[in-house]
């Protein structure tokens, strides 16, 4: 839509004709009052003005409608017949848009009224992306510069709310304001984004900052043939949690070891430079030592895992210490000095690298098992933890990280089978001794399910008058692919796995029942004795399964005998006194077995509530050699009776052994002299016979 404002009629008519036929609507004023009014009731798109109005002045008209409507929301064409240049500039400064001069070529005007408008409206659009541009500067937090091909500085925006943003002079060239080094690489980036006038290029760089390291990213982008602009922005909160990022990524949460990730990574990178040494003078020889502590398990199942974890920590911090500067190795991501990994619950790995022979890896794995020798006190428990440590050499025990952990992870094994709390190295034949033990420990799992496990009973007698006066339950196994597999074979893979507490509740339960029946057909009640592990020890649902066994079969608890050993209080400390005198509460005997070969200390004699004295089959059968054995049991027997408990002899295969513990006054024995262990059925005829009677069909 247009006004047209004229003070003669013709050329009103015309200019309405030509832009009618050209699709527009045009309104028509001969004042300028009515045009004026014209436009407030239409809002035009355009207005044309001519300059000269009978007794008025159209530059006044124009400077009237510039009080109310910019030139952006009205433009304003000015028609003048004047052809000199100060009526043409008069226009433009009272506010015109552009101007025509007459006579008019009414054929041409649409066409120039629609120029006009375009170039109105690309201009509104430009003042509009302005006016964006101007919003996204004020809200950027970080400082925009420019600078030009003379490496001019000028800050155009500096991230403070309020602050002033229009052009400033410049701040200075790129060598005035930053260091060489760091000019050259600006000034590098500055060139590189004029040549490339789409892209953004990215640099990122170090600098302080109120004398503290920051971090600062810049962003590169041509703004003119002559001119980049350059964003900056403090990035060094960012690059702090990239770091943890990349922290949590290879290392453990807990002990701030690595993990096993850093740790593969790193072995790869070690593979590679001794396998590339091999044939050279001088091959590289490296070494993975893989730890596990001995036991963890117990400790935090009786103390809770918050105190196992605090003691990890300390076991961590010791193995770290421990190691000289030699041993380490520097990560290639890292500068820091590390060699210690924590790879799972309580085991660990350590890489040593460039050692002069193998024994420097026994020399360190030596002076870790020194450094965790030493109690460890936390929350008030004195805690004593034993590693056993595998090594693995590389590159001959493993040409590839999984092998070579593997290995280290085999000698850990068989360090632990050699009695634990020390290292060995890893020698072909391990693999096959760990799969023969991960097959016992399938056939174990298989064996519970199919029933393939017995108890077998070996009498307890009262070598004067050969009556039966208990028996002790003894765990067997068949297994229908292995064949027969001694306890001293499986036993401590039960342990170690956990599978000791669903075998040692079947024993108490078989034991128990056996013993029931016994009773049921008329024999009179004896004890049965049942052996109680270290692990079963420090099990917090022991005394649950023991009640539920007794509930289960109905059994007296005082027919029930629970053996120990000295092992087993040293592991169990408090909790084992308390579990004891529980079960002593309960009516159940109590029994110290194997003692003399442990710590022998009098005090578990004085502290725990034991009522027997197993004495030790090692010294029985030494009773058959010099002095001192006969001596050490005459000692053994004579502190039992001093303390008033009950002896009993374990092992007894001869009379002459028999008559003379029978003479120093231990009356009750077991062995084979008295009796093999038998299955059930062959105990309960055994049982029958020695009391004189017939076993009921």
């Amino acid at each position: 839509m247009v006004v047209a404002i004229d003070d003669d009629a013709m050329i009103l008519r015309a200019a309405a004709k030509a832009l009618s036929s050209a699709g527009m609507v045009c309104h028509t004023a001969t004042t300028g009052a009515e045009g004026l009014q014209l436009i407030r009731e239409h809002a035009p798109d355009l207005v044309l003005l001519d300059v000269v109005l009978v007794g008025e002045d159209g530059f006044a008209v124009c400077r009237e409608i510039r009080r109310t409507w910019s030139h952006e929301e009205l433009p304003v064409v000015m028609v003048t017949g004047l052809d000199d240049l100060a009526s043409i500039q008069a226009a433009y400064q009272a506010g015109a848009n552009d101007f025509l001069a007459k006579p008019l070529h009414w054929k041409h005007l649409p066409y120039r009224i629609r120029h006009v408008l375009q170039a109105n409206q690309a201009f509104t659009a430009l003042q509009d992306s302005t006016r964006t541009l101007r919003s996204v500067f004020a809200a950027h937090p970080d400082p925009i510069f420019t600078v030009d091909t003379q490496e001019r500085v000028t800050l155009v925006h500096s991230g403070i709310r309020g602050e002033d943003n229009d052009s400033r002079p410049p701040l200075g060239t790129l060598d005035e304001l930053l260091p060489k080094e760091l000019a050259a690489e600006v000034r590098d980036h500055c060139q590189r984004a004029l040549a490339t006038p789409a892209e953004v290029l990215t640099l990122e760089i170090t600098h302080p900052y109120e004398n503290e390291p920051h971090f600062w990213e810049g962003r590169f982008i041509a703004s003119a043939e002559d001119r980049v602009l350059v964003m900056i922005r403090d990035i060094t909160e960012r690059k702090a949690f990239e770091q943890q990022i990349r922290h949590m990524a290879y290392h453990d949460s807990l002990t701030g070891l690595w993990n096993r990730h850093a740790l593969s990574s790193t072995l790869e990178r070690i593979f590679q430079d001794t396998i590339r040494s091999e044939g050279t003078p001088y091959p590289k020889t490296a070494a993975l030592l893989y730890l596990d502590l001995d036991n963890f398990k117990r400790i935090n199942d009786t103390l809770g895992h918050a105190l196992g974890d605090d003691l990890l920590k300390v076991v961590a911090s010791r193995i770290a210490d421990v190691l000289r500067p030699t041993d380490l190795l520097a990560r290639a991501e890292s500068t820091d000095v590390e060699s210690v990994a924590r790879i799972g619950g309580d085991e660990f790995c350590l890489i040593l690298k460039s050692l002069g022979s193998p024994m420097d890896a026994g020399r360190v794995a030596q002076r870790i098992l020194d450094a965790l020798r030493q109690p460890i006190l936390l929350e008030g428990h004195e805690l004593v933890v034993t590693p056993s440590i595998g090594i693995a050499l590389m590159p001959q025990d493993g040409r590839d990280v999984d092998t070579l952990l593997k290995n280290a992870d085999r000698a850990m094994y068989a360090a632990k089978e050699g009695g634990r709390n020390r290292f060995q190295f890893f020698d072909s034949s391990m693999a096959c001794r760990l799969q023969e033990r991960f097959a016992l420990e399938a056939g174990m799992r298989r064996g519970l399910a199919h029933g393939a496990f017995h108890v077998h009973f070996q009498p307890q007698i009262d070598a004067r008058t050969h009556t039966i006066m208990g028996m002790e339950a003894l765990l067997r196994w068949d297994d229908p692919e292995m064949g027969s597999i001694a306890p001293t074979k499986f036993i401590p893979v039960a342990e170690e796995t956990g599978l000791i507490l669903e075998l040692g509740e079947f024993v108490f339960r078989e034991a128990l029942q056996f013993s029931q029946h016994l009773q049921t057909e008329g024999l009179p009640p004896i004890r049965v004795a049942v052996n109680l592990s270290s692990v079963q020890m420090l099990d917090p649902q022991l005394l649950e399964r023991i009640e539920y066994c007794i509930a289960l079969t109905g059994a007296d608890p005082h027919n029930l005998e629970v053996e120990v050993t000295e092992s087993v209080l040293l592991e169990g400390s408090g909790q084992a006194l308390a579990t004891l005198n529980r079960m002593k509460e309960l009516g159940i005997t109590l029994a110290l077995d194997d003692f003399g070969t442990g710590y022998s200390s009098l005090s578990y004699l004085h502290q725990y509530p034991f009522d027997i004295l197993k004495i030790d089959q090692s010294f029985v059968q030494a009773l058959s050699g010099a002095s001192q054995g006969r001596n050490l049991a005459t000692a053994i027997i004579a502190m039992g009776k001093s303390l008033g408990m009950e002896l009993i002899a374990e092992g007894v295969e001869d009379l002459d052994q028999a008559n003379f513990l029978l003479a120093r006054g231990c009356h009750k024995a077991q062995g084979f002299l008295y009796g093999h262990p038998m299955s059930p059925t062959d105990f309960r005829a055994f049982y029958w016979d020695r009391v004189g009677g017939e076993p009921k069909s």
